[in-house]
């Protein structure tokens, strides 16, 4: 599967047993909305992925990209203050590099605001197949 932003191949990881993808060229993540459940499941937000599934698209000057998976063009929504991309026929959310750690600083304060990379490195338990130690940030 190639990223939807730069078009590079994407890697596999998984954090405590949720799985996802992202791209070491652009740092953006990718994550099926069953996925994220089980992610938000640790904070007792199950509820968002409703709201993420659910709200409606919304209109900013924001380039829309099309879905890796199914070629569609995906919307913009807003959660609080964080604008994510997302895939309603694929059930896909992806993160573009910062807003991972934003999401997920809604819910806990354990999390500082950092790149999407610097996340997954400190917070995230990889699989046996991905190694991060190479990537680097886009600046």
């Amino acid at each position: 599967m190639e990223c939807s932003i730069c078009n590079n191949d994407l890697c596999n990881t998984n954090f405590k047993g949720i799985n996802f993808k992202f791209c070491k060229n652009c740092n953006t993540v990718y994550i099926k909305t069953n996925e994220l459940k089980k992610a938000l499941s640790y904070f007792d937000r199950i509820d968002i992925i409703d709201f993420l599934e659910k709200t409606d698209a919304i209109l900013i000057k924001e380039k829309n990209y099309n879905c890796s998976i199914c070629g569609q063009k995906m919307e913009k929504i807003s959660f609080e203050d964080v604008i994510l991309d997302r895939c309603k026929q694929c059930s896909i959310v992806a993160f573009e590099d910062g807003e991972l750690s934003k999401f997920f600083s809604k819910f806990s304060n354990e999390f500082e605001i950092c790149s999407n990379i610097q996340f997954i490195n400190k917070y995230f338990e990889q699989s046996e197949n991905v190694n991060t130690d190479s990537i680097k940030e886009v600046k």
